[in-house]
């Protein structure tokens, strides 16, 4: 297995390591960076002649055969700093192996790459060779011995321009590479239905091989229902190719020394629609479990790097993203987000970063999340989470609220805030519970996880009514309060005898309805932020965690909601 990709200079990339997950693997970023000699280095270090492919060719891709080094690209290490150097760590036989690759001498009829043993500081010597070899029979000069297999963008070129005639398609009735042909072929068809339903009728058993003469290309194909095999489209064709690749390994998968192997394929997405993209990287998925393959795969495709964003955002161990920034000095970022790299594929300096919508039932409410918030960051040096939120107020009852994520999945990727009350099943009376605490209430079992409530038994009206209530009637047990609001100039006429007053004529008027109390917090709604209403009753009067309890609860979930929506790119 393929662990680690470290480039001292190759090309434009220098001082990078890249390490390869075992799954998949994808490496982007705009034209011309080097993304497809990346997975030429990766495909040049391994490789088997102990195997065939489908059409007969050895597990042992050459990097010179699908990529050209100039005369001027070899640069001697005696004599020189500038040299190409990459060297490639393996996990095999229980032991760590490393591969340092260099440019061949320049003299040879074509420059190559060339792969030697050598220690995790890539230094090569006798003594390390030996002990190689000795550990997993690898000599120092081989490849490792991983079946390998590298699909090039040469598998979409058109059977037109390639030459190829109907009278080169020649159907396969038996050959002694392709153990069993007959699970080939429904494998074929089975995969390639996964990523274009129902192009193939799933009865036919007629396998053909053509080749490309123009490319010297041959591949197994099988009839599309829609075409004949020489006339199937650019994105037929080079999922076909694909496909091949990935039965070449299930051809040698039931041999007693397959250990897996490793699946390189340029430019994934092209000629795919997204829908297509999105089931192709599925099936990927799946054959890389079952046949033990590490993927690694090219594409600027925004639905394909989206997809990987949100596999990776659930299994980082077997999912990796590369997204490669700069032509000149090509670098990645070790977290990186949909949203900056959609920014950076439209040449876009500036992007924003996505919000998490958090819905609460009416305005009241989100003033007092946002009181309880503040209250909480206070003295902290972190920054509020509130900022990277969308705070509605959706007008919209608690029951409604609370049963949307069953209805519909996209309110899964939001949090939900409740009033107080929305927590029992029968709501507690405001009137009958002034001065005390409702106790023995039937409170509500289950509810989305992704649902919270507000501190008390009561809407948030309702709630900041009894706090107030409570500090007027015991006016000198709460002194420092009352101080602090008859001494702040910006509050005028605010002091407890006539706001005591104000609340009695409500309570003997019977005007505690949701609607006369909505009316009541919103014109004293500024008085309840700069005085402190909030702060003083929840720290000095409860002296309990009621805002630390729900503020981290809302942190939480916040923090896994924004890495949810920053791998979708929402």
């Amino acid at each position: 297995m393929l662990r680690e990709l470290k480039i001292k200079k190759f090309r434009k990339f220098i001082n990078q390591t890249i390490n390869i997950s075992p799954g998949l693997t994808l490496i982007s970023g705009g034209n011309g960076l080097g993304k497809s000699t990346l997975l030429g280095i990766i495909a040049n270090g391994s490789g088997t002649k102990e195997f065939k492919t489908l059409n007969n060719k050895d597990f042992h891709p050459e990097f010179n055969n699908y990529f050209i080094l100039s005369k001027d690209e070899h640069k001697d290490s005696r004599k020189n700093d500038d040299y190409y150097e990459v060297t490639l760590k393996y996990h095999y036989k229980a032991h760590e192996v490393y591969k340092r690759v260099r440019t061949s001498h320049p003299n040879g009829p074509k420059l190559k790459l060339v792969p030697r043993t050598v220690n995790s500081e890539g230094i090569q010597n006798d003594k390390i060779g030996e002990e190689v070899f000795k550990n997993t029979g690898i000599k120092g000069s081989e490849r490792m011995p991983i079946p390998t297999y590298y699909v090039s963008t040469s598998r979409l070129f058109p059977f037109g321009e390639s030459k190829s005639l109907h009278n080169h398609l020649v159907k396969i009735t038996g050959r002694k590479y392709i153990s069993d042909q007959f699970t080939i072929t429904k494998k074929y068809i089975e995969m390639y239905n996964k990523v274009l339903p129902r192009s193939i009728d799933e009865e036919t058993d007629e396998l053909y091989e053509t080749p490309k003469p123009k490319i010297n290309y041959t591949g197994i194909y099988l009839k599309p229902k829609s075409s004949s095999i020489l006339t199937q489209s650019i994105g037929q064709e080079s999922l076909s190719g694909i496909i091949n690749a990935l039965l070449s390994f299930h051809n040698i998968s039931t041999e007693p020394n397959y250990i897996g192997g490793i699946l390189c394929i340029d430019e994934l997405d092209v000629s795919l629609h997204p829908d297509a993209q999105l089931r192709l990287l599925k099936l990927l998925k799946e054959q890389s479990k079952e046949l033990k393959l590490q993927i690694i795969f090219t594409s600027h495709s925004l639905t394909v790097i989206q997809e990987m964003l949100r596999l990776k955002q659930k299994d980082s161990e077997n999912h990796m993203v590369y997204y490669f920034r700069n032509n000149n000095r090509p670098f990645f970022r070790e977290e990186d987000s949909y949203q900056s790299i959609k920014a950076d594929l439209f040449s876009e300096i500036h992007y924003s970063m996505p919000k998490v919508k958090v819905y609460l039932e009416d305005e009241e409410a989100k003033f007092a999340l946002e009181q309880i918030m503040n209250i909480y960051y206070e003295g902290k040096n972190e920054s509020n989470l509130l900022n990277n939120c969308e705070l509605i107020a959706s007008q919209i009852n608690c029951t409604t609220l609370l049963d949307l994520p069953n209805k519909d999945s996209y309110f899964k990727d939001t949090i939900i805030v409740l009033d107080g009350d929305a927590r029992y099943k029968k709501k507690p009376s405001l009137k009958e519970f002034l001065t005390n605490d409702p106790k023995g209430y039937n409170s509500i079992q289950n509810y989305p996880r992704n649902v919270l409530f507000l501190p008390g038994d009561f809407s948030p009206e309702e709630n900041v009514f009894r706090i107030l209530y409570e500090l007027l009637l015991n006016e000198d047990k709460h002194h420092d309060f009352w101080y602090s609001v008859e001494h702040n100039t910006s509050l005028g006429n605010y002091y407890p005898q006539m706001l005591l007053n104000e609340l009695e004529n409500m309570i003997s008027q019977q005007k505690l309805d949701r609607e006369n109390l909505k009316k009541w917090f919103q014109s004293h709604e500024s008085f309840f932020d700069q005085s402190g209403i909030y702060k003083y009753y929840y720290k000095a009067v409860l002296e309990n965690d009621n805002i630390t309890t729900l503020a981290e609860s809302f942190i939480k979930l916040v923090t896994n909601k924004l890495a949810a929506l920053k791998s979708k790119g929402f």
